[in-house]
């Protein structure tokens, strides 16, 4: 029997899960962040060994029992030999957020993710190994669609409205609000201080969908701006590769919206991508990295029943 562990980790926090090569969890473990652009590396490595270390004990088991470590952590290069010695054990693999989230997605290895969060990415796989990765520009001159985006066009178009002497409606109202100014002048002072982040921009993203979920029209076509700009992402991967009968996911921040995003999104998706279908995001990233182990380590079926129940049971042991 082989075990393996996975972590999935950000700048927020991280997840670990201890199975084996049946799909069973015999451990599991949350934690603080441990992407060390955020926090740094020594941190970093401090936060991803206690979370092994910590699903070793429950699970009752040593390093030396462990076949291999797959973390999907962005950030986490730099530290990855730190954490190899310091565990005095080498069979770790390294990659980024963006296969976990695929697997967690739709439950398998063929089809398109498209991200939306604070930037926003598609990635595409076919059933012959192609892979097409499209987007994750960065806020300058990408992430069309992200919740950057969204904050971007919301703060635009207000702009364009006062500069036509028209009411914003709800939308303005709400920002406003939200900013603690009392006219749309006034984000010429508030739009260039330093501390208006991508985030802070990003973060009006949840303005626009309350105006629009209060049918304000500046609102609502914002969003399905933002989500023409998401399947476009889509389509620039479905063109890449065989994308005949493939399903297409839309997971991160701004997917939580829900109808508000999503019913945009499948409208154009249906437009744009006949031959493709929507499918809901089905699990978490997490469970994601334990699909992606079993099918490209173990070479199961990870669309088996089975595999797919002994996962989901274990996601509810205690912590």
């Amino acid at each position: 029997m082989n075990y393996y562990i996975v972590c999935d980790a950000g700048g927020t926090k991280g997840e670990f899960l201890l199975f084996n090569s049946h799909g069973m969890i015999l451990a599991k473990s949350k934690s603080s962040a441990a992407n060390a652009i955020f926090t740094g590396e020594q941190q970093a490595v401090y936060v991803v060994k206690e979370g092994i270390l910590t699903c070793l004990k429950q699970a009752d088991l040593a390093l030396k029992d462990i076949t291999e470590i797959a973390l999907f952590i962005p950030g986490f290069k730099p530290c990855l030999h730190i954490l190899k010695q310091e565990l005095q054990f080498n069979k770790i693999e390294l990659q980024g957020d963006e296969e976990n989230a695929f697997y967690g997605a739709l439950g398998k290895g063929q089809g398109i993710v498209v991200l939306s969060g604070t930037g926003s990415f598609a990635l595409g796989k076919d059933y012959k190994g192609n892979r097409a990765v499209i987007g994750g520009w960065g806020p300058l001159i990408g992430d069309f669609g992200s919740g950057y985006h969204i904050g971007i066009l919301c703060l635009t178009r207000l702009t364009q409205l006062y500069d036509m002497q028209l009411k914003g409606g709800l939308l303005e109202e709400l920002v406003l609000q939200k900013l603690d100014i009392k006219t749309t002048a006034e984000l010429r002072h508030i739009v260039y201080k330093q501390d208006f982040t991508r985030s802070a921009i990003a973060a009006l993203c949840t303005i626009v969908a309350k105006a629009a979920e209060e049918n304000d029209p500046t609102a609502q076509k914002i969003l399905q701006e933002a989500a023409q700009e998401l399947v476009n992402l889509a389509a620039m991967a479905a063109g890449r590769i065989d994308s005949c009968g493939l399903e297409v996911s839309l997971i991160g921040g701004v997917s939580k919206m829900g109808e508000l995003i999503i019913r945009p999104f499948q409208d154009c998706l249906r437009n744009m991508l006949p031959q493709c279908s929507f499918s809901p995001s089905k699990y978490s990233p997490c469970i994601g990295g334990v699909l992606y182990v079993l099918e490209n380590k173990e070479g199961c079926d990870i669309q088996s029943p089975q595999i797919i129940n002994n996962i989901l049971k274990g996601v509810n042991l205690p912590c």
